[in-house]
């Protein structure tokens, strides 16, 4: 009798899991952008990217829509609006046991000398994609308030540098030159170290600093 009640169950939890999904599943949101396929060609119009499916659509002007996967294309963006950054997604190779061998596409969060690209995780089970994961589908306006559901990776020289241990492979191991600096900007902004949003920011102002140095080296010295 306790298994039949547990049967039932699943197969309640099951449907509504279904059903939310089908229900709940939003729709493209079109963003006016460019596509570069893998052969250098460039294509532009509406576009979209379905993060679960990994799949970037592009929308002609007779109402067909082209479906491209991380083989076929370069990189591909688009700006929402003035007031926001523009987005960009490049096809990387994984190169770490979490990423996948073959070509998988990554949002750029921050450009620089430490560029820094987010993947959405990998999700397991019967239920997480129908409970556990807001975006599901279809690129939101506002991606940020879910980056719990993203994996983030400093991508330096081909290799992938997590987040998780952003403090050994990426802080200590390749920002030591500018630590000092690095710590007051930590301790002005009273940021964080262990948060994202943190990290983020202090890679940030790695960038600049090193961009500044480059800068400053190539100003010719007047007599």
């Amino acid at each position: 009798m306790h298994v039949i009640r547990l049967l039932i169950l699943l197969g309640f939890l099951f449907s509504m899991g279904t059903t939310e999904v089908y229900a709940g599943r939003p729709k493209p949101t079109w963003q006016t952008g460019y596509l570069i396929l893998a052969d250098g060609s460039r294509l532009s119009g509406d576009m979209d990217y379905n993060w679960q499916a990994e799949t970037v659509l592009l929308r002609e002007p007779d109402g067909r829509i082209r479906a491209f996967s991380a083989g076929q294309v370069q990189r591909f963006g688009w700006q929402a609006s003035a007031s926001q950054k523009a987005r960009l997604f490049v096809t990387l190779p994984g190169s770490v046991s979490q990423l996948p061998a073959s070509p998988a596409f990554f949002e750029v969060c921050v450009e620089g000398s430490l560029t820094v690209v987010r993947r959405m995780k990998r999700t397991h089970g019967l239920f997480k994609r129908a409970y556990h994961n807001p975006i599901r589908n279809f690129d939101p306006e506002t991606p940020d308030p879910h980056d719990s559901f993203f994996d983030y990776f400093a991508h330096v020289d081909g290799q992938f540098l997590s987040f998780k241990r952003f403090y050994v492979d990426i802080y200590l191991s390749r920002m030591a030159a500018y630590r000092q600096e690095l710590q007051q900007f930590v301790q002005t902004r009273h940021l964080n170290e262990k948060s994202q949003f943190g990290q983020l920011r202090i890679i940030e102002q790695y960038n600049r600093l090193v961009e500044r140095q480059m800068a400053s080296a190539k100003t010719p010295v007047s007599y």
